[in-house]
């Protein structure tokens, strides 16, 4: 003769079952959004990398396209000083 369940114990096997499915749904909704939160993490690590870079370049590029640094300018000033001075004395010297 077969054994029967009672009603109660069927519905609390039911009951446990699907606690047991839930959990693991759960279980699995929480490695995808850890795995999301990885993916996100590492996008914005290599889009922080890339600005980075960027922000580099674009200092090197301001460098190299300065035509005219400040001392080179001052260098200059002192430069034609100079000049007018060798002539002013020159002129004197010529044409007293």
């Amino acid at each position: 003769m077969a054994t029967q369940m009672s009603q109660s114990d069927l519905d609390v096997t039911e009951q446990l079952a699907r606690i047991r499915r839930m959990s693991a749904e759960s279980d699995k909704l929480n490695e995808e959004r850890l795995q999301f939160s990885r993916e996100q993490f590492e996008r914005q690590r290599r889009m922080a990398e890339e600005s980075d870079k960027l922000h580099a370049e674009r200092i090197k590029i301001m460098e190299e396209t300065r035509i005219i640094s400040f001392s080179t300018v001052f260098q200059g000033l002192i430069a034609v000083a100079a000049l007018l001075g060798a002539g002013a004395a020159m002129g004197k010297l010529f044409f007293p």
